[in-house]
């Protein structure tokens, strides 16, 4: 009784039309937004996409589906680095949600990079190692073997 003398009659159902309006019109908007992956159809850009905040999810999600194909762009020199402060970037995610079958490609990548030598490569090694981090029990004797192979001892560190 209470909310019949505080809002006239009618009003409620106008609001609800306006809300449905409102919905169907952003609906139909996102359906028709230049990001829509209808046209993207190859690996390689699924992973061109994942530099685009606005892409990133729906990237990261698609390459889950093709894993064998996006392990190896995945793994290319600069390809994975840590974002500022340290933080995950979507390529980090993008090759961690591919799960158990990359830790063998992702520890070769690792062993490869700590075998050049370089100072600036180790600096790649950290982002890997951090994906290698995130995948459970079954990297544990990847992050074993990196951390034997390493010279380096925050290399050796962040894989133990």
């Amino acid at each position: 009784m209470l909310s019949s003398t505080l809002v006239p009659r009618g009003t409620s159902r106008r609001i609800g039309t306006a809300a449905g309006i409102w919905f169907l019109v952003a609906v139909s908007a996102g359906l028709s937004s230049p990001y829509a992956f209808a046209q993207i159809s190859s690996p390689s850009e699924f992973v061109a996409e994942l530099d685009n905040p606005e892409t990133q999810w729906l990237s990261t999600a698609q390459l889950q589906s093709v894993p064998n194909a996006a392990l190896p762009l995945l793994l290319q020199p600069g390809r994975v680095a840590s974002g500022p402060h340290d933080r995950w970037t979507a390529h980090m995610l993008a090759l961690a949600k591919l799960g158990e079958p990359a830790i063998p490609s992702i520890t070769d990548r690792v062993i490869a990079i700590l075998k050049e030598g370089q100072s600036n490569a180790t600096g790649a090694a950290h982002p890997l190692i951090k994906v290698l981090g995130s995948m459970g029990p079954a990297a544990v004797p990847a992050l074993l073997q990196v951390a034997e192979t390493s010279t380096i001892p925050y290399v050796t560190s962040d894989a133990l």
